[in-house]
């Protein structure tokens, strides 16, 4: 209704105007007419000419005018306000509170203890009794906890090193092959090694013989192809791991090349069947010619040594990369005072067999490296 109404005083406001025009022209109009008229007949002054217009112009048509728009206006201006966009509240972003991660634990910690790999160089049952007197001479002189798990082949304990990335932090004590191997894969590196009494005192390590019937005039390993080789066993470090190298080195396959293989009880009866002819060669520590010569007798004489090789290095305690330098210092320097102490060392040596432990010097196992590069040991593969 009231939409109505103002459209109808619109159109009367827009007609009013119009007709308000017209008037104050047409008077307008009159007013000039009349003042020509005047001008005809009587002669006016400026002034008086003036006030005459004036008059005649009347000003009431304007303040009408301006009434009635207001009062128009004012009554139909639109009762429906336009949208008004109100502001958008923004909120403030907050940050978002990251879970707490978890702090690392370092190994050695009592909740963390640091695993330590040893093949024992003791039978197994000696080593079993010792170990738990030698972890609490540990953590008395370091402050450390750690675990010793004895395994049974050095490429368990490589193995257990070289998984430490992954799952738990070993550290490991292992023979020279399986040190070069960790290197090779980048699992860790070399901090103390086992010493023990030989021939000629103190040395890191022991190297292997090569014995032939000295009737056959082998010349060299290389001529052991198409021969009965003899040994104490498939797993038997000496009398089979070393001559398998040495063969590899002289480009003979001790898995496909060799006429048979025949296996001993002990290193007496091995060496008594070199001499006897029954083999054409064998593998023995260097020394047990010497060590066993009474039983030898008189067999000792068809013996011949036909390859001497590098000293292959006793253990060697190697870290990974997640045990901390200080962890490492500590736990050298504790093993290296244990094996200094007369009563503590004899707890040491029914796992390690050690006369003494000392700093590693990387070229005490120079040559032995040279040996097993001229190998071809896929060193990548030891201990998977």
């Amino acid at each position: 209704m009231l939409k109505s109404v103002c459209r109808i005083l619109v159109l009367a406001h827009e007609k009013l105007n119009w007709l308000i025009f017209l008037l104050v022209n047409n008077l307008h109009l009159r007013a000039i007419a009349n003042i020509s008229t005047i001008e005809t007949n009587v002669s006016l002054s400026t002034s008086t000419r003036t006030k005459f217009i004036m008059k005649t112009k009347s000003p009431y048509h304007v303040l009408i005018f301006a009434a009635l728009s207001l009062f128009v206006l004012a009554a139909c201006r639109s009762t429906t306000q336009g949208i008004v966009l109100q502001p958008t509240i923004t909120p403030t972003p907050l940050s978002t509170p990251l879970p707490a991660l978890a702090t690392m634990i370092p190994p050695g910690d009592a909740e963390n203890p640091l695993r330590l790999m040893i093949r024992p160089a003791r039978p197994l049952a000696i080593a079993e009794t010792a170990v738990s007197e030698f972890e609490t001479l540990i953590r008395e002189e370091s402050g450390l906890n750690i675990d010793v798990i004895l395994v049974e082949r050095y490429a368990d304990a490589l193995a257990a090193l070289c998984d430490s990335t992954f799952g738990p932090v070993s550290a490991a004590w292992l023979d020279g092959v399986a040190v070069v191997a960790a290197e090779a894969q980048a699992c860790g590196s070399p901090t103390l090694q086992v010493q023990r009494e030989g021939r000629e005192g103190l040395a890191g390590g022991l190297a292997g013989l090569i014995v032939s019937n000295s009737e056959l005039g082998l010349g060299s390993p290389a001529a052991l192809g198409d021969r009965t080789f003899c040994r104490l066993g498939f797993d038997d470090f000496y009398s089979w791991f070393v001559p398998s190298l040495v063969m590899q080195a002289n480009d003979v396959n001790p898995l496909r090349d060799l006429e048979s293989v025949i296996d001993f009880d002990d290193i007496p009866s091995m060496l008594t069947a070199v001499a006897d002819g029954e083999c054409a060669a064998a593998g023995i520590p260097d020394g047990a010619l010497d060590e066993f010569d009474r039983e030898i007798g008189d067999a000792r004489e068809n013996i011949a040594v036909l390859e001497t090789t590098v000293e292959f290095p006793y253990d060697i305690l190697v870290y990974p990369l997640e045990v901390p330098l200080g962890t490492r210092i500590a736990l050298d320097d504790a093993f290296i005072a244990i094996a200094n102490d007369a009563e503590r060392a004899d707890v040491l040596a029914d796992i390690l067999a050690q006369d003494d432990i000392v700093r590693f010097d990387e070229e005490n196992i120079s040559d032995f490296r040279a040996f097993i590069d001229s190998t071809d040991l896929d060193l990548s593969q030891l201990g998977e």
